[in-house]
């Protein structure tokens, strides 16, 4: 039925052929009845109205969870919002026990800390870790003048909400146990990243290899990037199709990204709720006001003169303590005062450090 969203037209439906029924001219005047049919129709229209667009589904609905686009793994590249999902309180950060890479000798990081957050951190490296050498001299540094920005530079990151270009450099992983080949290539911004945005990390084909030649694309990316018969065509496609279309909107040729992914920056409350938690709980412990004096005990005067076991450079130390709120834990609750120093957040249910009382020391 041809005409627009609020154009009523009319159709004869009790005819043998379907054809608009003519409204009558301006003035004149129609005393008849209504026909039934009509009537019926114009009921319909309003009651039923145009069809609203169908909003695209988040970005985290669309990817979450879905493969990766270098070798299948959620975190190739990392971050992106394939290690995302919808919760009720909207998108958030789910990493799978297991998915990160783990070095020789280290335990797993204890990802399911992070599930609380809506997004990454705002100094946050990403890596992609491509299965070639890559030349370093090829990526921008740290040190170029002009901070990686401009669309002709190898490797970029944007802010998809703003539309600008976010200063970074990046870098070829430098551990010295592993091949060329299996190195990533780290890319970090040189200025915080704004909270609570959509970003992009971008490579271009100015990447090149050890011994020349552009870094190539992922079938992945290819399927995504210059989609065919036989591309795939679903939430995870369009979502990519959307990425493109943004970056070539915003001056980044299509055709000269090998690849591209996105995530979204925690927003402020999200990131600082652990430390807000804590310089609250500091300000009540140890206000800023000229004539509070906090309970203090003297624990030991070490004297060098005395054999007294001090660290190089010290002749004496006066070691007191007073009695504040702690928040480091080890992984055992009965570890010593020094394991428990060298220890982490203990999270509640929406991510604010658990307390733990205990003397903190002060070496004056």
């Amino acid at each position: 039925m041809p005409g627009g969203c609020g154009e009523t037209i009319l159709v004869s439906i009790g005819r043998s052929t379907v054809e608009p029924v003519r409204p009558q001219r301006r003035g004149a005047r129609y005393d008849g009845p209504m026909p039934l049919p009509y009537l019926l129709l114009l009921v319909s229209l309003v009651l039923v109205g145009c069809p609203s667009a169908q909003e695209a589904p988040l970005p985290c609905e669309a990817v979450g969870g879905s493969a990766g686009l270098v070798d299948g793994t959620l975190v190739n590249p990392f971050p992106s919002f394939h290690v995302t999902r919808t919760t009720p309180e909207g998108c958030r950060v789910f990493i799978p026990p297991g998915a990160l890479p783990v070095g020789p000798d280290s335990d797993p990081m204890p990802v399911g800390r992070f599930d609380v957050r809506d997004g990454f951190s705002a100094g946050q490296t990403s890596y992609w870790r491509p299965g070639v050498a890559v030349d370093a001299s090829s990526l921008p540094s740290w040190s170029d003048s002009d901070l990686g920005l401009g669309v002709d530079a190898s490797v970029q990151i944007w802010d998809l909400d703003a539309g600008v270009q976010l200063p970074a450099f990046a870098e070829v992983d430098a551990f010295l146990d592993q091949a060329n080949e299996q190195r990533a290539v780290l890319i970090r911004p040189l200025a915080p990243l704004p909270f609570g945005t959509r970003v992009a990390v971008v490579v271009t084909d100015r990447v090149t290899m050890i011994g020349g030649g552009s870094v190539p694309a992922s079938s992945t990316l290819l399927s995504l990037r210059d989609p065919g018969p036989t591309s795939p065509d679903d939430a995870r496609a369009q979502h990519y199709q959307d990425l493109f279309d943004r970056l070539q909107s915003l001056g980044v040729e299509r055709d000269s990204v090998v690849m591209t992914w996105d995530f979204p920056v925690a927003s402020r409350d999200s990131l600082v709720a652990p430390l807000d938690t804590l310089l609250d709980g500091m300000r009540q412990e140890l206000p800023a006001e000229p004539d509070f004096e906090p309970v203090v005990s003297i624990d030991a005067l070490l004297d060098r003169d005395l054999d007294a076991p001090l660290v190089s450079g010290l002749w004496r130390e006066l070691r007191g303590s007073a009695r504040l709120t702690h928040y480091l834990w080890a992984e055992v609750d009965d570890a010593t005062e020094v394991e428990h120093d060298a220890g982490m957040f203990r999270l509640d249910d929406v991510g604010n450090p658990i307390p733990r009382a205990v003397l903190h020391r002060c070496r004056p």
